[in-house]
């Protein structure tokens, strides 16, 4: 036995919903699941691998708030998503806060791989309305530092500031609609900048830039 992953497609304006498909395993999305419900659901797997039961009664089961996952990729959005594969992290900070989950491998000094997924972190935040949880993504976003390959994160806050994503008026056609979403400017941070010549100075042992 093992715990499987049943997707849908749901019209949140009827509540109408249509079968996809059955995993038999867990699906990366699985933490929108757990944030939204408490419930452990490696534990569950585990559990049921080891010919265990289900620890969960229905009645405990309530999905509180909204939530979404975005995939923090070492890619180009702007270059249909090319992977920055071969490229390493120089720097990594990473956000936090309250219902800011993160999981991932990326440190400082990691190289993205070119044979693997370009997958850096993923970050799944709840809010307690829709409104709340972009609110949410788009400070866990910025407050993202990410310094070396290219990344969805911009892609992500471009997504924020658009009217329709943000009423939750959106479908599997969305950017296809939406194409002005990738014109999002091409922007380095200062605390970017800043980062980046504290790590050159750092791998010079002098600063460069100072006369």
């Amino acid at each position: 036995m093992n715990a499987g992953t049943v997707e849908f497609l749901v019209d949140h304006k009827t509540n109408e919903f249509w079968f996809m498909e059955v995993n038999t395993r867990l699906q990366v999305e699985h933490t929108v699941t757990e944030i939204l419900t408490g419930i452990d659901i490696i534990r569950q797997q585990i559990l049921l691998a080891a010919a265990g039961r289900l620890e969960i009664p229905e009645e405990r089961i309530h999905l509180v708030g909204k939530a979404v996952q975005v995939r923090i990729n070492a890619e180009d959005p702007k270059n249909n998503f090319m992977p920055e594969g071969g490229k390493r992290v120089e720097v990594y900070q990473s956000p936090g806060g309250p219902e800011i989950r993160l999981d991932g491998i990326v440190y400082q000094g990691y190289k993205i791989p070119t044979d693997y997924d370009s997958l850096l972190v993923k970050l799944t935040v709840r809010g307690y309305s829709w409104e709340q949880t972009i609110q949410r993504l788009r400070r866990a976003l910025n407050d993202f530092l990410i310094i070396g390959p290219k990344t969805t994160i911009p892609f992500y806050l471009a997504l924020c500031e658009e009217k329709d994503f943000c009423s939750g008026q959106f479908n599997t056609s969305y950017l296809d609609c939406h194409p002005e979403i990738f014109d999002y400017p091409d922007t380095e941070r200062e605390i970017a900048k800043l980062s980046k010549l504290i790590a050159e100075i750092h791998a010079r042992k002098i600063n460069p830039y100072a006369y």
